[in-house]
């Protein structure tokens, strides 16, 4: 058995663990039904994704029409696939309409995108507020507790997070038992409570997400599109970035 540190008590329960899990499921699918009587079963919300769908529409048709006259929509602008089609002056000029025409709806594209984003941005923010002060009230109740024992010794990276909160005596003293406790070898198997709600967050949350949260539309960009919008270029330029510089070569 380990004897630890007056400060750290006890392994805790298969019982305890289920608590926790059972309070972030629980956690998670109150805020996504919250989310979605609030948010996305709104008049609002729904013509945001029908604006998205139309813009969406455009945008291909406009793709589509572009790629048939020869243009490459990943490296030229209007005038320059009007100089790279060569020929008559009507020849250039169909490709260059065709060309606008889609950076018009790509960027009513982008900006439907971001109104739809933005739907979205609230509420997965007040959800993360709310787990981080569940990680405090849950760690403030369960601090110093061993909730579990790894069957192995981490290596001393992982240690920072697997024991973290957890206080031993440099002179540990380690008695191993037989049967089930075979495996415990060292004290750097004990894990704490961070630990626990981590793994936790990771499958638990995530999964109870999957089943109850509400997505964005098939084809969003999601916040990677915040940036290219209208709304997001305005904002990047008030804090005097160039929206240019944020673009992958």
């Amino acid at each position: 058995c380990l004897s630890s540190h007056p400060h750290s008590k006890s392994t805790m329960t298969a019982s305890d663990i289920m608590q926790i899990v059972v309070t972030v499921a629980i956690a998670q699918f109150t805020c996504d039904m919250i989310a979605y009587w609030r948010i996305y079963s709104s008049e609002r919300y729904e013509r945001a994704l029908a604006a998205f769908g139309r813009a969406k529409w455009k945008k291909d048709k406009a793709a589509k029409d572009a790629t048939e006259l020869g243009i490459d929509l990943t490296t030229l602008d209007a005038g320059e696939a009007a100089a790279a089609s060569g020929g008559k002056q009507k020849s250039n000029n169909k490709v260059s309409r065709a060309t606008k025409a889609y950076e018009r709806a790509d960027q009513d594209c982008k900006d439907a995108n971001t109104v739809v984003t933005q739907k979205h941005m609230a509420p997965n923010m007040l959800t993360s507020i709310l787990f981080v002060i569940l990680m405090r009230i849950l760690g403030t109740e369960h601090k110093g507790n061993i909730m579990a024992i790894i069957p192995f010794s981490p290596w001393a990276f992982f240690q920072r997070i697997t024991s973290r909160g957890l206080e031993f005596d440099p002179d540990l003293a380690f008695e191993p038992l037989n049967g089930e406790d075979s495996l415990v070898t060292d004290a750097s198997q004990a894990a704490s409570f961070v630990f626990i709600y981590m793994l936790t967050g990771l499958s638990v949350k995530f999964y109870v997400n999957q089943l109850f949260g509400t997505k964005p539309p098939a084809g969003s960009a999601g916040m990677m599109g915040l940036a290219e919008s209208t709304w997001g270029k305005k904002m990047l330029a008030s804090v005097g970035m160039d929206p240019n510089d944020l673009k992958m070569d």
